[in-house]
């Protein structure tokens, strides 16, 4: 009775995580659905395996109790680790709902920060100039681009932030 029970249980979650992956594609492409997709595929050739051992079992053909009892043992088994690798996913498609839902606040934090760097870069080319005036040239050719590689970066961020916000729109 366990394994008939384990055996529809993990068929019917497959069946429901079938149309979970349809939503989380739409919803996060298929990029980041592919672990997801991936697991799935799995359960579905294992529970097909499990459901061959079942078949077995109530074909014409008797097993002894010993090897009745191995074949349960196997589709318990088999459904438990497909239930457990979908569960698994389940968790990781949550955390990235839960990321999706945080993404306008994630941006915000992010553009903050980014302005906030973005008010040292003047005092990083002052000090450059202050440091010029007591160091060579040469002395100082490791950090002279600094503060515009930070400019550019900073640009470059912003620009994401810009892409992230139309994407969640």
């Amino acid at each position: 009775k366990r394994a008939t029970a384990s055996l529809i249980g993990v068929d019917d979650a497959i069946k429901t995580d079938e149309q979970e992956l349809n939503f989380a594609i739409a919803e996060f492409g298929k990029e980041e659905t592919a672990p997801f997709a991936s697991a799935l595929d799995k359960a579905k050739a294992d529970v097909r395996a499990a459901f061959q051992i079942n078949q077995q079992l109530t074909d014409a053909d008797p097993e002894t109790e010993a090897e009745r009892r191995k074949m349960l043992t196997q589709i318990i088994q088999i459904c438990d680790g497909a239930a457990a690798n979908l569960s698994e996913q389940t968790t990781a498609f949550d955390s990235l709902r839960k990321l999706s839902n945080r993404a306008p606040e994630l941006l915000d934090q992010a553009e903050a920060r980014a302005s906030a760097l973005e008010t040292n870069i003047p005092a990083a080319h002052a000090e450059l100039e202050r440091l010029s005036a007591i160091h060579s040239e040469a002395a100082l050719a490791s950090v002279s681009q600094n503060p515009v590689q930070a400019a550019a970066l900073i640009k470059d961020a912003k620009e994401a932030i810009g892409t992230g916000r139309d994407a969640i729109k």
